[in-house]
């Protein structure tokens, strides 16, 4: 094919690379290569060896945004495949033709293949501004893409298990998860992408709020920068990814921390109130948000334009109001004896001495980048520097505003380093308390530095900022297709609980069939029991209710209800389970079926009831066995000769 009918019909380009895909895809495929490795295969040679001397001809030579763009382009069509292999019966050249024409569009639009009429229709590609768009647009495709295919993570199983168990609140966490789980899975179906909708709608609406308080206070490049931030950075992709309390909390304090900025900055009359409702929805999502709460209140006690508000009603109107949405968290506590309240405050307070402010600064890092991390500090030092031009010193409004966004990070992450100093903390503590500092990085991605800065503050350039987000999108893309397709040389965790649920489906049809065999044999159904924390019960219940809808079961939920945890046995960290199925003495006339990651923890006290010899399942994924669970039968108690048991 000669390169001078790419210059004249660049179309070209993009049907014969689709085409030339299609059939190296099915020739991959039908030679027994893997998906994952037959799909990166096809469309980085494909990409290399069509498109790329199209570039060539066309006087726009490939580099190296082209070859990260090539690159996530198929990570992001390995998605696609994983779907389309999902269709029952689908022919593998159906598979290969439609991942071929999404990889052939997607580098259509997003990489510099486009024809002169398209390119004439959009910004340069070559421009700063395009390519970020094109960072954002593939961004939110992965999360779309990739929402359902993962396995869950035990804690969304566990969340998924609150949903089962209706309440109005719950021991570790408020209710809004179970909310957001039930709704969307009633929705969607009895699914992962049911499951971690909600996750994703979160984000949209915290996305929605970071651009608008961005775009109160610069312009819409700026928020476009800080969207894509949103998008891009660790904690804010993984958190509007998978279903946990984190992900309606971020939008929360996104919202509140506008309304808040328009309430107290812009004054604006009745933006109290849009604070405090969403101040009562992010209690209602997790606990942590009353510190930005707290952080607010410090600035109105700082600032004096603030303050003269608490000598009005509004503010204690709109404390009156989210205690109102927060009241069934109120009244479950009360009557379950402050017990939720207890386990977040006394509990974590009187835990052993741990100093953990490297591990506290590290997950900061992860979370936000190590570049993020290092630009909240140089953002917090640099107020004259990120105003906008000309208006440092005529524009107390953004000196204000300034003041609360920092004040919103920096007096919850002063609380959480406090506690680290002698307490553990949590990799995902510090995820929402970074909002309030987006518009600053947002800004010198937009613009940079005025030459006056000086060099510790222009390293962090907008170079150095798409080359951020460029980097951590790949390597969450490389995390996704690792997840659902493997990737080359790089095999899975034997039993590993911090992973998604790696080939959990098939092990909970083993499970299910064994649970059939015992029902057969003694005419009651058993209840199964996970012996590892929380985690075995909680991604049994949800995969056996997995493997009933598949079956046809009228009531595919019920494993919620016959899964119970470890507390059975008097073992630690059971949760929720404690409360759900608080004593062994219930089930006395049901055989039980122990699950445990090692056969010692199958070793419990039986009672009076008749223990069988430990057996073992295993299930693989992708050619590697991914879990290896040690089961034994302990049939129902036996009966003491006069009519009850002993």
């Amino acid at each position: 094919m000669k390169l001078g009918m790419f210059q004249k019909y660049p179309l070209a380009i993009l049907l014969a690379g689709a085409a030339l895909d299609a059939i190296l895809l099915t020739f991959l495929l039908q030679s027994g290569v893997s998906l994952g490795m037959a799909g990166l295969l096809s469309l980085t040679l494909i990409g290399m060896t069509v498109y790329a001397p199209g570039l060539r001809a066309a006087n726009r030579a490939p580099d190296l945004w082209f070859v990260a763009t090539l690159l996530l382009t198929a990570l992001l069509r390995a998605g696609i495949l994983a779907w389309m292999v999902r269709i029952p019966g689908c022919p593998i050249p159906v598979t290969a033709l439609m991942g071929a024409s999404a990889g052939g569009i997607l580098l259509w639009f997003l990489a510099p293949i486009a024809p002169p009429a398209v390119r004439s229709r959009v910004s340069s590609f070559t421009s700063p501004e395009y390519r970020i768009t094109v960072l954002l647009i593939f961004a939110v495709l992965l999360r779309l893409v990739y929402l359902g295919l993962p396995e869950l993570v035990h804690e969304e199983a566990y969340y998924w298990n609150y949903s089962r168990h209706p309440a109005l609140s719950y021991l570790d966490h408020p209710p809004m998860v179970a909310w957001l789980i039930r709704g969307f899975t009633t929705l969607l179906g009895h699914n992962e992408l049911g499951v971690r909708a909600g996750a994703f709608l979160s984000w949209c609406v915290g996305g929605g709020f970071v651009y608008a308080l961005s775009r109160r206070i610069y312009d819409r490049s700026t928020a476009i920068c800080a969207l894509l931030l949103f998008a891009t950075l660790p904690a804010y992709f993984l958190f509007g990814f998978a279903m946990s309390p984190d992900a309606p909390l971020i939008a929360c304090w996104a919202a509140t921390l506008y309304f808040f900025y328009r309430w107290l900055i812009d004054e604006r009359p009745f933006a109290w109130l849009g604070a405090a409702i969403f101040l009562g929805l992010g209690m209602l999502s997790k606990y942590t948000i009353a510190l930005l709460g707290f952080a607010m209140l410090v600035f109105m006690l700082v600032d004096g334009p603030a303050r003269r508000w608490l000598q009005r009603p509004q503010p204690w109107l709109a404390v009156m109001i989210a205690l109102a949405i927060f009241s069934p968290v109120i009244i479950w506590n009360w009557q379950h004896e402050w017990v939720s309240f207890a386990f977040q405050t006394v509990r974590r307070a009187g835990g052993d001495f741990d100093f953990s402010l490297p591990s506290l600064l590290g997950s900061a890092a992860l979370l936000i980048t190590p570049v993020g991390l290092g630009a909240v500090a140089v953002s917090a030092c640099s107020r004259r520097f990120l105003a906008p031009s000309g208006e440092f010193g005529s524009s107390p409004r953004f000196q204000r505003g300034f003041r609360l966004l920092m004040l919103s990070t920096l007096i919850p992450l002063g609380v959480f380093v406090l506690i680290s100093l002698t307490r553990h903390t949590k990799l995902n503590w510090t995820a929402p308390l970074w909002i309030g500092v987006l518009p600053y990085l947002a800004r010198m991605m937009a613009v940079g530095w005025s030459t006056d800065a000086g060099r510790w503050r222009t390293w962090l350039s907008p170079a150095t900022w798409k080359w951020t987000s460029l980097t951590a999108l790949l390597l969450l893309a490389v995390v996704m297709h690792y997840f659902v397709l493997g990737l080359p040389g790089l095999s899975y965790r034997e039993n590993s609980m911090g992973l998604p649920a790696i080939g959990w489906p098939a092990l909970a049809q083993q499970v299910e069939s064994v649970v059939d065999a015992v029902e057969r044999k003694s005419g009651t159904r058993p209840l199964v029991v996970g012996l590892n924390s929380d985690r075995l019960s909680s991604w049994l219940a949800y995969y056996r209710s997995r493997a009933q809808d598949q079956g046809g079961s009228k009531n595919a939920t019920a494993p919620a209800q016959e899964t119970a945890g470890p507390n059975l046995f008097d073992l630690p960290r059971s949760n929720m389970y404690g409360l759900w199925f608080p004593a062994i003495d219930a089930y006395r006339d049901r055989p039980l079926v122990l699950i445990g990651d090692r056969p010692r923890q199958l070793d419990v006290n039986p009672g009076r009831r008749i223990m069988g010899p430990v057996q073992e399942m295993t299930t693989e994924k992708n050619g590697q066995v991914v879990w290896r669970v040690f089961y034994r039968i302990l049939s129902a108690e036996k009966n003491d000769g006069r009519g009850g048991h002993a």
